[in-house]
């Protein structure tokens, strides 16, 4: 049975973005939830199981949960976990310049995104003397939350803010090979992202992580299993499914605003992604809802 942790129970009864729990972590029953969470692992070993796959996780192993991924820990050892959970929404007020940092995009974006496609190679691991740090502001977290004393809630939002700040920027720093990887993959899908809409080479993906065209492309096959271009093409296509979803655009007009410049090469490339053509998959979209809308 998989249960449902919610927002409504978990977090905004405390009246916070931000909720600490810190503690020993046993064995527990498949779980999702609808807040995004984010892990550090204080102590001890064990395995978490995200989605179907099991992945080794040990003292100083950082990661993000988002909304809906179901997972659990298995074979717990002395396993102390720091679970903060977080309204993702409220982020970017709390934290208005954190997207400048490289890691932050890698750490609580991109390697959430991507971690069943990367076998979770990109995953952030703190050294001893990071995770002295780590274990002290959330000892000061868990200090504000547990005394409850008045101005406790801007505590745990600045100290929130600092953790994050740290973590963002270790990974930024971060030598070894996979997290160097993960953020420059970060950099290169956060630039498709944000200009998708625009005529974007490969080159200029490349140039945004600072990495030759073959560099780059290794970096999207060993993490995502497709070219650049590849996910650029995907990128417009989702966004274009958006569109004949919400609104009643023509096709051409759809095209170009998913950035496509020519609206045949468009409907080819969407039939070849989604195995339907535009048209197709708004007839979808609108029979669906009918459904929806008579029961």
């Amino acid at each position: 049975m998989v249960e449902f942790y919610s927002s409504e129970r978990y977090l905004l009864p405390y009246d916070t973005p931000v909720r600490l729990l810190l503690y020993r972590q046993y064995r527990n029953r498949p779980h999702y939830h609808d807040f995004h969470e984010l892990v550090i692992v204080a102590d001890g070993s064990g395995e978490h199981c995200a989605d179907g796959k099991v992945y080794r996780i040990s003292a100083g192993d950082v990661f993000v949960i988002k909304p809906g991924m179901v997972h659990h820990y298995l074979n717990p050892v002395n396993l102390t976990l720091a679970n903060i959970l977080f309204d993702a929404a409220r982020l970017t007020d709390l934290l208005p310049d954190i997207a400048d940092i490289p890691g932050y995009f890698a750490l609580f974006e991109t390697e959430p995104e991507f971690r069943l496609r990367s076998n979770f190679k990109g995953k952030h691991s703190l050294d001893a003397a990071q995770l002295a740090d780590v274990r002290d502001i959330l000892s000061r977290m868990d200090a504000e939350s547990s005394r409850r004393t008045p101005g406790h809630r801007l505590a745990v939002r600045t100290l929130f803010q600092q953790l994050v700040l740290y973590l963002a920027r270790s990974y930024s720093d971060d030598e070894r090979k996979h997290s160097r990887r993960m953020t420059k993959l970060s950099q290169m899908t956060k630039f498709i992202e944000e200009h998708f809409r625009r005529d974007i080479s490969r080159d200029a993906i490349m140039a945004k992580a600072g990495v030759s065209v073959s560099v780059g492309s290794r970096i999207f096959q060993e993490f995502l299993r497709e070219t650049p271009i590849g996910y650029l093409l995907r990128t417009r296509i989702n966004h274009a499914s958006e569109l004949l979803r919400r609104t009643d655009l023509p096709i051409t007009e759809v095209a170009l605003q998913s950035g496509f410049r020519d609206s045949n090469y468009f409907s080819l490339q969407f039939r070849k992604i989604t195995g339907r053509t535009p048209r197709e998959c708004r007839r979808e979209f609108k029979d669906s809802s009918t459904v929806n809308i008579a029961q």
